[in-house]
């Protein structure tokens, strides 16, 4: 991410006598000392590391559906069958095994996609943003400001005097009005498609966490959306995420030259 220029340029340096990427073999150091806290054992620490994974993949079906949208006519080495059945359902796969991780995990997991936007405009990034330098920086002292003492507190049970409903309400609004507020100001600032194609993601964000909290496998005693009602309302809820990332899909630069060179995608 570091060479192709969405995140600051010093995570790929490397070091000049061992020529290992010493910066960023620090920072994943810290990091891991750092979900030490919530998740004190190393079996904790590799099922947030696998179900993170399958976070990323749920962009997988997405992209694939929106290229077949966008540029229907590129060269194709492989054509899957029904491959509109098989995008949304891929994503619908995705969508349940991150759910049926449990709601410490998936609140885990969005805390840390919560967190890392910053380090998209502390990069060479920014420049596609219109965004200097201070105001890049500004922005991310106070996301991170903001964001971080919302998880803490969360973390630290300042928000246990609300109730075990009442808590999560005030922190998953706190939380969800960070993502969203922040995509917003960023495309007023800029109004770059990119950022209007991101919304998908705070708005799937939002609801992952919602029915996590009150379905089956939250932490209340009696869940608001039992079993298995819950794996369905999620499952349509992510459907209707997926056709909504589609359509914010946009032909990109990159998009654009594969389409007059002619060159194979997918």
């Amino acid at each position: 991410m570091s060479r192709i220029g969405y995140i600051p340029e010093f995570f790929s340096q490397l070091h000049r006598k061992f020529q290992t990427p010493w910066i960023a073999l620090i920072v994943a150091t810290v990091l891991g000392i750092a979900f030490m806290a919530p998740f004190p054992t190393w079996y904790a620490i590799m099922s947030y590391s696998a179900v993170m994974t399958v976070y990323g993949y749920l962009q997988v079906g997405i992209t694939n559906h929106a290229l077949r949208k966008i540029a229907p006519d590129l060269r194709r080495p492989f054509n899957p069958p029904a491959w509109y059945i098989f995008y949304p359902l891929s994503f619908i796969v995705a969508s349940l095994l991150i759910y049926w991780s449990g709601w410490s995990y998936v609140n885990a997991i969005i805390a840390g996609v919560v967190l890392g936007l910053p380090l998209l405009l502390l990069g060479p990034y920014r420049s596609e943003l219109k965004l200097t330098r201070t105001s890049s920086a500004v922005f991310a002292v106070v996301y991170w400001l903001i964001s971080s003492l919302l998880i803490a507190g969360w973390y630290l049970n300042w928000f246990a005097g609300l109730g075990v409903i009442g808590s999560f309400a005030v922190y998953w609004t706190l939380i969800s009005l960070v993502q969203i507020l922040s995509l917003l100001y960023l495309w007023f600032r800029s109004r770059h498609p990119d950022v209007k194609a991101a919304f998908w993601v705070p708005i799937y964000n939002v609801l992952l966490g919602i029915v996590s909290y009150i379905g089956s496998l939250g932490p209340l005693s009696t869940p608001l959306i039992p079993y298995p009602w819950d794996y369905v309302t999620f499952a349509i809820l992510s459907l209707i995420v997926y056709f909504i990332a589609v359509n914010l899909a946009y032909e990109t630069k990159d998009l654009k030259q594969i389409k007059e060179k002619g060159l194979p995608i997918e």
